[in-house]
């Protein structure tokens, strides 16, 4: 976005390259059917899957706070995922309200702006680490058990989770602090990107100097380290568990526990280390699937965010319409990657699924017997009358 005198810059430009990621571009081109595709892909798709995945989410907190979870460190990791997932999807409202509904959010006021561009980077940061910070639980816990044991403990990964919140909290301030909400001659007031390229001419020495750092260490913290140290630590993960398991498997699988043998709790306790190792295959698998699905689905707005791909200086009509497009299905790949968590939970844990299925038949049955409860009384008291 570029802030700056009128006179040096053409106003028509620069809202041709802000329509390809708003709703203004129907109005540029009304009858490009690939231009209408892209806005009604955001337009339906952002508060469908915001809605959805916040619910999930939600869901999910329920179901690891529950007795059989609460207690593990993955599980707390989890939890804390969750929380940043619900933010992330709950700024999105925001965004889809001031840039597919033209409906002034962003640009109404300077708290909101700041607000919302505070989550934008917290949020997104806050996943990645806890992400990372769980894939080395998961290592220590598949090839370093006293390792894990010392440092995995369920109160130092709670202190784990606050500072990790509390070091973000504060990289982030200066995002409360700065000078982000601007009059720009062509657009009228914004919430400026940090992101964005240009803009800094509007800010004092201070801010300016502090963005030009922060915009490389975001982009490095949240654009490179999980693509990187993601998939190095599921490798790593993977290999142990397989080595693991093909040792489990070859010396004690294939036993089936005999009443009549000797040792016959010996066979029971077997039985019971198979269960074991079965659920901590299931949990190293929902990690890696977690965290492979946050890789592949937030690459591609990274990628824009980045600006190894620009998709604001398009010339032609053709061009300006695929790059709509192209923004339209990254941005809802990122989205969704935050609120498809519970589905993976569900589709890879065994263990998950039980719980969640016990979670509700509880419910159910509290609620009936309260019904079942209510309605003696009232038929109780009709009587009496």
């Amino acid at each position: 976005m570029y802030f700056g005198n009128s006179s040096n810059v053409s106003c028509e430009v620069e809202w041709a390259n802000q329509a390809i990621t708003t709703a203004h571009i129907l109005k540029r081109f009304p009858n490009n059917t690939l231009v209408h595709a892209a806005y009604d892909m955001r337009v339906v798709g952002r508060p469908l899957i915001y809605s959805i995945g916040i619910i999930c989410n939600f869901l999910a907190i329920a179901v690891f706070s529950q007795r059989a979870f609460r207690r593990t460190s993955s599980c707390m990791i989890l939890t804390a995922v969750a929380v940043a997932d619900i933010f992330i999807l709950t700024h999105g409202y925001f965004y889809w309200a001031e840039y597919d509904l033209l409906t002034p959010t962003l640009s109404h006021d300077e708290f909101t702006c700041k607000a919302v561009t505070f989550i934008e980077y917290f949020g997104p940061e806050l996943s990645v680490f806890l992400l990372l910070l769980l894939g080395a639980e998961r290592v220590l816990k598949a090839g370093h058990r006293d390792l894990h044991e010392k440092y995995f403990t369920p109160c130092r990964t709670a202190v784990a989770i606050v500072v990790l919140v509390m070091v973000l909290v504060l990289l982030n301030i200066p995002v409360l602090t700065a000078h982000i909400y601007l009059e720009d001659p062509c657009l009228g007031m914004v919430c400026w990107n940090i992101l964005e390229h240009n803009g800094e001419e509007a800010l004092n020495s201070t801010d300016k100097n502090y963005f030009l750092f922060y915009r490389y260490l975001v982009l490095t913290l949240y654009g490179l380290l999980p693509y990187v140290g993601l998939p190095l630590l599921n490798g790593w993960l993977y290999w142990i568990t397989r080595k693991q398991y093909r040792s489990f498997n070859e010396d004690n699988f294939e036993r089936i526990p005999d009443p009549d043998h000797p040792h016959y709790e010996d066979e029971e306790l077997l039985v019971h280390t198979q269960k074991l190792e079965h659920d901590k295959r299931e949990l190293t698998r929902l990690v890696i699937l977690v965290t492979a699905s946050f890789c592949l689905l937030t690459m591609g707005y990274n990628i824009i965010q980045g600006h190894l791909y620009e998709i604001h200086n398009a010339k032609t009509e053709h061009k300006q319409a695929v790059n709509a497009m192209i923004y339209s299905v990254f941005v809802l790949l990122f989205y969704l990657n935050h609120a498809s968590n519970f589905f993976l939970y569900c589709l890879s844990c065994k263990v998950y699924r039980e719980e969640l299925k016990d979670m509700i038949m509880r419910k159910t049955k509290k609620t009936k017997a309260v019904l079942t409860n209510t309605l003696l009384h009232t038929t109780s008291n009709d009587r009496l009358l």
